[in-house]
């Protein structure tokens, strides 16, 4: 099977890994009737 290989391919494999990441709280939904509202809207 043919593979791909470039200059810096492993840089692009790894780069999730480089990345900071954090978990999003909840502060405000939308609706499009009421606007933006601090309530949740339970759109998952």
């Amino acid at each position: 099977m043919p593979t791909l290989s470039w200059i810096g391919k492993e840089k692009v494999i790894n780069h999730h890994r480089d990345v900071p990441f954090k978990i999003l709280e909840h502060k405000y939904g939308f609706r499009a009737d009421k606007g933006e509202s601090e309530e949740p809207v339970n759109s998952g």
